[in-house]
């Protein structure tokens, strides 16, 4: 497979990967020899394209001879192709047999791990180090690392919990924090992990661990121990064993901590047997002092609550029956940190986890959390091969039926398995949630299997929408679902006995719900004693008066120890002198001169105003748009690029701020803050006054560069944005737009059987309408009104839905709307047990079209005179008139002189009149 590219000659093919292609070539301007490196034409993803960029980017920043220096980017009949200096090397995967010996093996090591130290002073990450990237000219000696396509800038990058099937990386060479399931980041000891796989690989030539699987590698990374290296070569010195194990640790605060102190080893190891032909024990890591400020992502202090955690989800595999766990404690505290140690045992069961966040700004949004998690799995599903994906889709398609529509209509990425889902037929208020939250537990039910346990994981639930809080309800009282697990968390301090999630919770044990409680308290002195001695490699004593400052200023709240110190460190009020024994240093009355505030909101504050003035606008942006933000909407609402607003955010990444997660096979890039009060800092960073203007041009931007389509898809976000500034509209063709907008939100909202947020998505409509509405505008007046006078019913508003009511039947133009009205009332009546009232209605409704039934009342009073209780006079009241009203209906529905459907629609709604039940 030889390509033409304008400008080289083209020498030989070296390699056809299944996503690129590289040949050896010459550059026909000066006679360069060049390395080419271009996709294959159908590999032409924008994900793929993207990542060859970033190989470039990062290529341009990296002035270093330990890397393969990139020459240029060209674009040819739309493939790019990377052109590449060449020394003449082969990768080191092709001769990894000339390596089992220590002394050769030990010099290429130190060689490869000297290049790699070199990588790592630029703040680099390289992600995918392993045999087949790491170049060798065994003539000349020279090492170089090459593919940065999946190298990170940041010295620590946030993972979360992703596919399997989607890992960045090489699975054999994946460090345990690169899966997404060890609930750590990523940093330059990920490389270290990677390092310590090849190392085992030359030197024994196989790999420590065998995985089948996506997940079996995953399992074997964060879980397993590999036999030692001398098991299978017997040659190889035990502190060669020794150094390769620490490097293979799963904890990355157990391997070296720097490139810098594994060299050293190595070359020790090699001195020493180059001198006397062996190698003397000694102690690892001597000189392993990294200057780097890292915080131990380990948690402190919360072995008994990991064990509750891990105790309910082992109960929930071993006997099937779905549990809820709750997890409380203050903003910080470390609730997130902790139920993501739910991952290791998630794998070994092979199952799924999911999570979603309630964002404080957006509450009105329907099932958005419920949505984003399951969004996760969707994508995750999407991601499986072929057969498997016809697997998954016949299951949904089972489980769905005919229903498919309003799975879809909620998650919209399950249409990408299931395909196209037909309309289906419109019920009455109850019966749609009743069928809302069936086919939501079919859906569910789907996944949380004993083969694949469900772990699914709400977060902040203090911000919960009433809609999800129902759901959530029906989904864990019930009985067809099995293999759930339900993590909820919350601020315990913002939930009171009246907030809508206690009464839900309330709700949940009445109905024998298994519940399992972890309330998290703030870290005591000692354990924030440990943490600073570990992150200073110091002792406990050395740095108890520097933790003693820190723990009175945080009142141990971990998010805000671990603030305040990064921020002594920022201040340069904590420094490392290489020269001091343990290498750090601090003068405790300059920092208490210092006035550091207690509050961890204006600490944060503090730390963004000395951010650039380009990264401190475009953070007050994305506090607007949400938790999480893609750049694709930052730089539209910033109205900027997308490299300008890529370079704004750069500085907030390598400060920790901002997240990059995962993202969708696009160019897309999404981020998230880093904690919800890094969201409340950047947020008030904007003035009061100004907030309402900012969310108006935000929503304005994004609805003038959406198709009519995506505003449909997005009008949760657009009306989220516009209505915080709904008093600045002031001209009454933008009113309408925006009663418009709502209108189509509270019928999708009401559609979900969401009717709290679509009853203030109704009366956010209602207060922008003109003064002659009812004039001008009556079919869409008359249309809004009716529906939030069935919201306000169905939420229990009864008063106000009465009222309108009322208005809606002196507005009325016709009998026709006015039995509309009647009919809805009738069916409301039904679903709440009215049912004499209901019957009253549609007689009263009747007589609009001249149908009269006779007075009733002396027969009732009689066939009931001899009754005494209360509750049986109403029941014997009811049957009596409905009795009398089923005969003379009867007549009447089949009468020929009954032609109005209007007519027809309400007989036929009498006669389906029952009587009350007592147990409503």
């Amino acid at each position: 497979m030889m390509i033409a590219l304008p400008g080289f000659k083209i020498v030989t093919l070296l390699k056809a990967g299944v996503k690129a292609v590289i040949y050896r070539g010459i550059k026909v301007k000066d006679e360069c020899p060049v390395i080419i490196k271009g996709l294959r034409k159908e590999q032409c993803t924008p994900n793929n394209i993207e990542q060859l960029k970033h190989e470039y980017a990062i290529a341009q920043r990296l002035n270093t001879t330990a890397a393969v220096k990139v020459y240029a980017l060209e674009m040819h009949k739309g493939i790019p192709y990377l052109i590449m200096e060449d020394f003449q090397a082969r990768s080191l995967d092709q001769f990894l047999d000339q390596f089992q010996q220590p002394v050769p093996f030990l010099k290429i090591a130190i060689e490869i791990t000297s290049r790699l130290a070199q990588i790592h002073t630029h703040q680099i990450v390289h992600k995918d180090i392993k045999p087949q990237n790491i170049l060798v000219n065994l003539e000349t000696n020279q090492v170089k690392i090459a593919d940065f396509g999946i190298a990170a800038f940041i010295p620590y990058q946030q993972q979360i919990v992703s596919s399997s099937s989607r890992i960045e990386g090489s699975l054999p060479y994946l460090s345990p924090e690169q899966t997404g399931r060890m609930n750590r980041g990523i940093d330059h000891r990920s490389d270290l992990y990677s390092l310590g796989v090849t190392f085992y690989e030359m030197l024994t030539g196989q790999l420590p661990f065998q995985g089948k699987d996506p997940l079996e590698w995953v399992h074997c990374h964060i879980a397993k121990s590999p036999p030692s290296p001398a098991k299978l070569n017997s040659d190889i010195p035990q502190i060669l064993c020794e150094i390769i194990i620490k490097l293979l640790s799963k904890v990355a605060e157990q391997r070296y901590q720097s490139a810098l102190g594994l060299q050293f080893d190595l070359e020790r190891c090699l001195k020493q047997l180059e001198t006397t032909g062996q190698i003397q024990s000694f102690i690892l890591g001597q000189q392993d002092i990294s200057e780097r400020f890292q915080i131990p992502q380990k948690l402190y202090g919360r072995e008994p609550e990991i064990a509750k955690l891990l105790q309910a989800f082992e109960r929930v595999v071993n006997q099937g029956k779905p549990e809820l766990v709750l997890v409380s404690g203050y903003a910080g505290v470390g609730k997130s940190t902790l139920v993501k140690e739910i991952h290791k045992p998630i794998v070994r069961e092979r199952g799924f986890f999911i999570f979603g966040k309630f964002d404080q700004y957006k509450r009105d949004i329907p099932y958005s959390t419920i949505v984003q998690a399951f969004q996760t799995l969707t994508r995750q599903i999407l991601t499986q091969p072929e057969d498997k994906l016809t697997t998954w889709k016949k299951r949904i398609q089972a489980a769905l039926g005919n229903n498919g529509r309003l799975i879809v209509d909620v998650i919209p990425e399950v249409e990408l398995i299931v395909g196209e889902q037909h309309p289906i037929p419109e019920l009455g208020p109850a019966e749609s949630q009743n069928r809302f939250n069936l086919v939501f537990e079919n859906f569910i039910s789907v996944f949380a299997q004993k083969e694949h346990p469900l772990t699914v994981f709400l977060d902040d639930m203090q911000w919960a929408d009433t809609a999800t809080l129902n759901l959530i309800q029906t989904i864990i009282t019930s009985s067809n679902i099995q293999y759930l697990c339900f993590i909820l968390a919350y601020r315990d301090n913002e939930v009171d006995i009246v907030h809508p999630f206690n009464l839900m919770i309330e709700k949940v044990r009445q109905y024998g719900a298994i519940t399992t409680e972890i309330i998290l308290a703030p870290l005591n002195l000692a354990y924030v004693n440990q943490l600073i001695a570990d992150t200073l490699h110091s002792s406990v004593e050395q740095v108890k008066p520097l933790a003693q400052l820190i723990f009175q200023k945080t009142d141990g709240n971990p998010f805000f120890v671990n603030e305040f110190f990064k921020t002594l460190h920022q201040e340069n009020l904590l420094n490392f002198d290489p020269l001091r024994k343990g290498g750090w240093q601090w003068d405790l009355a300059e920092i208490e001169a210092q006035g550091i505030t207690d509050n961890i909101v204006s600490l944060m504050i503090g730390r963004m105003q000395k951010l650039p003035i380009a990264t401190q606008q475009v953070l007050k942006l994305a506090s607007c748009i949400g938790n999480r933000f893609n750049l694709e909407v930052l730089a539209l609402v910033g109205e900027q690029s997308f490299e300008e607003t890529a370079n704004a955010l750069l500085e907030a990444i390598l400060r920790g701020l901002i997240i990059p997660i995962e993202s969708d096979e696009s160019v897309d890039k999404n981020y998230r803050f880093y904690h919800d009060r890094v969201q409340q800092a950047a947020y008030a960073l904007i003035a009061d006054e100004s907030k309402s203007a900012v969310h108006l041009k935000i929503g304005q931007l994004l609805l003038r560069n959406a198709s009519p389509e995506e505003v449909t898809e997005q009008v949760f976000n657009l009306v989220n944005q516009l209505n915080l500034a709904v008093d600045l509209i002031i001209e009454q063709t933008e009113k309408d737009e925006l009663a418009q907008l709502n209108l189509i939100a509270a019928k999708k909202a009401k559609s979900s059987t969401a009717y709290t947020p679509a009853k203030r998505f109704f009366r956010v409509a209602m207060n922008l309408l003109a003064e002659n509405t009812w004039i001008e505008q009556y079919e869409q007046t008359f249309s809004l009104f009716r529906e939030l006078a069935e919201c306000e019913f169905l939420t229990g508003n009864l008063e106000q839905a009465e009222e309108l009511f009322e208005l809606l039947m002196l507005k009325a133009k016709s009998n026709i709307d006015k039995s509309n009205i009647y009919t809805l009332q009738i069916r409301l009546y039904q679903v709440v047990g009215r049912y004499e009232d209901a019957l009253k209605l549609g007689l009263e409704a009747l007589k609009l079209f001249g149908v009269i039934f006779p007075d009733i009342n002396d027969e009732v009073q009689g066939a009931i005179a001899k009754r005494s209780s209360e509750a049986l006079i109403a029941i014997e009241k009811t049957q009596v008139l409905i009795n009398l009203c089923d005969r003379q209906v009867s007549d009447l529905i089949n009468a020929p002189v009954i032609e109005d459907p209007n007519i027809k629609i309400l007989i036929s709604l009498l006669t389906t009149l029952g009587p009350p039940n007592l147990s409503r």
